[in-house]
């Protein structure tokens, strides 16, 4: 087998190189550090290395320079050690490309219960929310016996008044 086509495993397949090169008979170091081109080819040289060591803190400015979408920096705040000034820029990029409902409730899902930043961010989701489903999603986000948690539950008694409405009016014609 070629070795630029196992390196092209390595790379659809994020990583096991050890396992690529077994299976497809290579001995040459397919090493998806060395071929790594792409934000998820750095990403997954993340996943590789020791959370917190210069390998892995240098796969991530790699990773870091080629983000740009809403999902490049979620895996970015996600592999950013607490407190650091990349943490700070990560979430600070996911707060402003953060734009549909589920983008908010993934916000909402990574900050600490009950934080400043958690509260903003389901307040977003709830802002956006529409069917029935979205706002269940929002009550179960929310924090017990909060104003978000019955202002999920008053939207949703209201959906389904409206809906139990629709039904009486369609079966009446």
């Amino acid at each position: 087998m070629d070795k630029r086509i196992a390196e092209l495993v390595v790379q659809i397949l994020g990583g096991y190189e050890d396992h690529v090169a077994a299976a497809l008979g290579i001995t040459e170091d397919l090493s998806l550090e060395r071929i790594a081109t792409t934000f998820d080819d750095w990403i997954a040289v993340c996943w590789t290395k020791d959370h917190g060591s210069k390998a892995a803190a240098q796969a991530l400015a790699r990773a870091l320079a080629l983000a740009s979408s809403f999902d490049d920096w979620v895996a970015v705040y996600k592999e950013t050690p607490s407190y650091s000034d990349t943490e700070v820029q990560a979430l600070a990029k996911v707060m402003s490309l953060a734009s549909s409902f589920s983008d908010w409730l993934i916000v909402n899902d990574l900050m600490p219960s009950g934080s400043d930043a958690a509260t903003q961010a389901l307040a977003r989701a709830m802002s956006l929310a529409t069917t029935i489903k979205e706002w269940e999603q929002c009550f179960h986000s929310a924090e017990a016996h909060s104003e978000e948690e019955y202002a999920c539950i008053r939207a949703i008694a209201k959906s389904v008044e409206k809906q139990e409405q629709e039904t009486v009016a369609a079966s009446n014609q």
